[in-house]
């Protein structure tokens, strides 16, 4: 059984603040991510990601756990909007069999791709249903022992050409 090392509660911005701030600053801004750390850890751990450049593999083999909703927003993020020229799709996921705390990612031709709770206008060509620990795993490597896709697969095969893409770049 592992121990948590530290756990990081807030938003992304917050998140932000928090790996950007000095060490004065995270002391006396309201505006940070709260930060518990466990037994004989420090912040530098943090710090040392903040400069750092690491594959979502490598993300996940540091047992780096991210919920779908940041996943898929750090994979649209890696996403340049050129990329996605002549490209429309939204791709769903939904932990297990609970269709109701569904997370959508939307690409549209040229745009960076949206991240969204809320269920798009389009039709959504894939569905994937995984724990939500395994999701970068699917999107990254292909295969998590868990997950099925319904629907058209192209979508996610062009979204882990990506994801290639800018971790070669």
């Amino acid at each position: 059984m592992s121990e948590v090392s530290f756990r990081i509660e807030g938003d992304l911005a917050e998140l932000g603040r928090l790996l950007a701030y000095g060490p004065l600053w995270r002391r006396l801004s309201r505006r940070v991510a709260g930060i518990r750390l466990g037994h004989g850890t420090s912040i530098a751990a943090l710090d040392a990601m903040v400069g750092g450049s690491l594959s979502l593999s490598e993300l996940s083999d540091a047992g780096v756990r991210l919920g779908p909703d940041l996943a898929l927003r750090l994979i649209a993020q890696m996403i340049k909007p050129s990329w996605t020229k002549g490209e429309r799709f939204t791709i769903r996921h939904e932990s297990d069999l609970d269709s109701a705390g569904a997370t959508y990612l939307t690409v549209s031709d040229g745009s960076r791709p949206t991240v969204s709770a809320k269920p798009p206008a389009e039709p959504v060509a894939t569905t994937i249903r995984c724990p939500d620990e395994q999701l970068l795993a699917l999107l990254e490597a292909g295969s998590a022992p868990d997950a099925t896709i319904l629907g058209a697969t192209a979508p996610v095969a062009r979204l882990r050409e990506w994801i290639v893409r800018a971790e070669r770049d």
